[in-house]
């Protein structure tokens, strides 16, 4: 894959997703899930050429259930969560912003669509 970009220079990426679960899902399960799909997609960045993560951040929000933040901020720490979700969910909004460097971001936006589709897709 072509990396045409400045490596000092951020890329940033930002996307809203609606989630429908076609079967209610707990908010621990939707966490796990959340977890995974944060993990691929650091991986793959880094696979692909990244050299630091300014931020990986995002907000899990639904309207009764609560909300859940995230946020990744090196390829060697865990995702970190905050916030409360409880019971089963059956639709809940995602929004989550990139700020990396060394990838362009039609790369992000690859990487984000595979580790999406992989993890979190309903």
């Amino acid at each position: 894959m072509t990396n045409n970009c400045n490596h000092s220079d951020p890329t940033v990426f930002a996307s809203k997703e609606y989630l429908t679960f076609s079967s209610p899902i707990s908010a621990i399960k939707l966490q796990a899930r959340l977890d995974t799909f944060l993990d691929d997609l650091t991986k793959s960045l880094k696979h692909n050429g990244c050299l630091l993560i300014g931020h990986i951040k995002g907000l899990v929000s639904t309207r009764d259930k609560g909300h859940l933040m995230f946020s990744v901020t090196s390829f060697t720490t865990d995702a970190h969560f905050k916030g409360t979700m409880a019971g089963s969910l059956k639709q809940a909004e995602l929004t989550i912003n990139v700020i990396v460097y060394g990838v362009d971001n039609n790369t992000i936006q690859n990487l984000y669509r595979e580790a999406f589709a992989a993890s979190l897709k309903c």
